[in-house]
């Protein structure tokens, strides 16, 4: 198997998006995301494009790159870490204690969007799982028109349960990839989400 580091992230990331979609251990998709995003914000700069941590970095004059970075990889830490660089333990019971499935909403949403920097094309899962993101938090949209437009795919999304909201994303991904136009889109990436060998 000969692989790039575009298809190691997407491989990442496409398997956490399927894990997240089908309500499967948060801890491992947390983990694929973090792995796949990080490279995807790489592979992004690589070829000239702006990473998602440059939006942030410039619509919030609060934040820094190593403030940012703490903040998105405190989790990912946390699963991959027992010590510390100085070969303390690590105290990490309150972060672990705290992790649900809605720290893997914005980890999914940022990888995805670096990887479509670096490639021009994600699967159909990722171009709704965008909006649907965006319908489950209309503050992150500059324009309320934006949100009321982005919100018409989900009616009444915030209303719902967890699981309800992502048997709503499941089912509004099936209902787009019926949509030959938006399927031959050369920004829609046609092949599985999960690759076999």
């Amino acid at each position: 198997m000969e692989l790039t580091k575009i298809d190691v992230a997407r491989r990442q990331l496409g398997m956490a998006l399927t894990l997240f979609l089908e309500d499967l251990d948060p801890v491992s998709v947390h983990t694929l995301a973090s792995a796949g995003g990080e490279l995807a914000e790489h592979l992004a700069r690589e070829v000239g494009s702006s990473p998602f941590i440059e939006h942030v970095l410039q619509t919030d004059a609060t934040m820094t790159p190593k403030s940012y970075y703490r903040l998105a990889r405190q989790h990912y830490n946390a699963f991959k870490h027992v010590n510390r660089f100085d070969g303390t333990k690590r105290d990490d019971e309150a972060l672990l204690a705290a992790f649900d499935d809605r720290q893997n909403h914005a980890l999914l949403f940022i990888g995805w969007s670096d990887l479509l920097a670096a490639t021009g094309k994600v699967p159909i899962e990722v171009q709704v799982f965008q909006v649907w993101f965006y319908a489950s938090y209309p503050e992150k949209l500059a324009a309320k028109e934006d949100a009321n437009r982005l919100s018409s795919a989900f009616p009444g999304l915030l209303d719902l349960s967890r699981q309800e909201r992502k048997r709503a994303l499941r089912a509004q991904i099936n209902l787009i990839r019926t949509n030959r136009t938006v399927m031959q889109d050369s920004r829609t990436d046609a092949t599985p989400l999960v690759w076999s060998c």
